[in-house]
């Protein structure tokens, strides 16, 4: 057995698993694409309406979507799911589902 191997109480190896690899990619604490958006607003704001009272405007909303996100690493995911679902799931077929396909949690894929 190598040195810095864990092992449980039944003699079975452990292997750590680092936040990093389960979590989505993340720039100072704030969801990738929620930084990318804020940054590239921020630079056309800036650099194409000299606005640059916008570099404010802009730091502190990282800091207000790093306080969401501390409290959620989830939040925008969730929120995309239920703006897709609404507060119930409805019977009907609708233009833009697909065949026969119920919601995740819906009971899909289950017999009925």
């Amino acid at each position: 057995m190598e040195e810095n191997e864990q092992v449980d109480a039944n003699g079975l190896r452990k292997t750590p698993v680092r936040p990093s690899l389960i979590e989505g990619k993340r720039i100072a604490g704030v969801e990738a694409n929620m930084v990318i958006a804020n940054v590239t607003i921020t630079l056309a704001a800036v650099l194409g309406l000299y606005w640059y009272w916008w570099i404010g405007l802009s730091w502190v909303t990282h800091k207000l979507l790093k306080h969401i996100y501390k409290k959620d690493r989830d939040v925008r995911k969730v929120y995309i799911a239920y703006a897709r679902q609404a507060d119930r799931y409805e019977a009907w077929p609708r233009i833009n589902q697909k065949h026969s396909h119920r919601p995740k949690g819906w009971g899909r894929g289950m017999l009925c």
